[in-house]
């Protein structure tokens, strides 16, 4: 993130007998709304400072470039959303802006119109309103930076340093139990009802059999929400170059979490993968986003500047009562709790499952270095990291 340049400062709100500025405010969200007086050669950049900006870094840290958008003056819990009006005062001149941008001989892929109207100064309405997750600046998740040691299921261990905790900042998550329904084993139970000439086994229980008895015990769906991620951090793709890169989110989808996360402990979350909720355009681009045709570059574009809104989706199980497992696993990646436990109608305990060619029959343990429970396990933190910095670790 940039500091705001000092231009800005001197930036007059508009003002006259009465307030131009509106807005309202409810316990739903609130918002108001500004105008300023913008001189012609600071626009496109006031533009820019304000609604904020979000990419790729491509300088080797793990999180999001964002540039914060401002916060209003007189209600700073809201941020400038978007310009709601832009009208120009005391006409200039016709500019041709592919010319005074790129220069004599260059043009623009999707050629725009030949000039447009400029004028000296620029009435920009600025929107802002409340979001429901923090909005943080860069300094303040670098600061926050962590080292993840993630212990593969060969017994590889891969270090992510200075991992940046992005889940702390743009970001909503809701939590909804579930019930599911555990068929007990045959014979497990008794029918009880004293004295019931139906039964006709007076004071005593009657074998329930096969009768499919079922109990309930009780799960959960964990949902995360990351709000204006670059489109690059979720398919691992650069549009400009066609490279792809391994994503953290497809190695851990499938996998529970390998240490303490969100406050569930290890196990707990298992990763059943993301939803792309929605893909669109940021309203903001510099000078720096045009890019030359690498066949012609007389000719230019504007690099991808694609944004998402990705739910991460976790089912979460942790039982209350679990069979004790004293010695730890001699691989990492292992987990013998949460979801890699499973009840029987017989016990009230959770029990692992182990894989029976990783079973040792006569220690009645995990074999060494195997992984032997169902799901593998990993650092759910590494889900919010540049694939770029995840890949040139775990991938090499």
């Amino acid at each position: 993130m940039v500091a705001l340049p000092e231009w800005i400062n001197a930036i007059p709100e508009q003002v006259g007998a009465s307030s131009f500025g509106t807005g309202g405010f409810s316990h739903g969200g609130a918002n108001f709304n500004r105008s300023y007086l913008v001189g012609q050669k600071n626009l496109s950049n006031f533009i820019y400072y304000t609604l904020g900006y979000n990419s790729p870094r491509n300088d080797g840290k793990s999180g999001v470039y964002r540039q914060t958008p401002v916060a209003d003056p007189q209600f700073p819990f809201m941020y400038a959303s978007s310009v709601a009006n832009l009208q120009g005062n005391r006409y200039i001149q016709s500019t041709d802006w592919e010319y005074n941008a790129l220069g004599a001989g260059n043009t623009l892929i999707g050629q725009p119109m030949p000039v447009y109207a400029d004028w000296s100064e620029y009435t920009v309405t600025l929107n802002f309103d409340q979001r429901p997750y923090k909005v943080l600046d860069d300094t303040f998740v670098e600061q926050r930076a962590e080292t993840i040691s993630f212990s593969e299921q060969n017994n590889q261990v891969y270090v992510f340093p200075n991992v940046w905790p992005e889940w702390l900042r743009y970001t909503t998550y809701s939590f909804e139990t579930r019930s599911e329904f555990l068929t007990v084993d045959t014979g497990s139970c008794y029918y009880y009802a004293k004295n019931n000439p139906q039964i006709n086994i007076p004071n005593q229980g009657v074998s329930a059999g096969s009768s499919m008895t079922k109990a309930l015990f009780k799960t959960g769906t964990f949902k995360i929400t990351w709000r204006m991620v670059p489109y690059q951090f979720v398919t691992g793709l650069n549009l400009d170059t066609g490279v792809v890169k391994l994503t953290a989110l497809s190695v851990g989808q499938g996998r529970v979490n390998q240490s303490k996360f969100f406050g569930f402990k290890a196990g707990t979350l298992l990763f059943e993968g993301y939803t792309i909720d929605n893909v669109y355009s940021q309203g903001t681009y510099g000078i720096d986003d045009l890019v030359p045709d690498s066949l012609d570059p007389t000719r230019w574009y504007f690099r991808d500047n694609l944004l998402a809104d990705v739910t991460l989706n976790f089912s979460y199980r942790e039982d209350t009562q679990t069979e004790d497992y004293p010695d730890a696993p001699t691989n990492k990646n292992t987990i013998l709790y949460g979801n890699n436990l499973f009840l029987r109608g017989s016990s009230p305990k959770a029990i692992a499952i182990i894989k029976d060619t990783e079973f040792d029959l006569a220690t009645h343990k995990i074999k060494d270095n195997k992984l032997g429970v169902l799901y593998p396990s990993f650092p759910m933190q590494l889900l919010f990291t540049d694939p770029s910095y995840f890949s040139a670790i775990y991938a090499g």
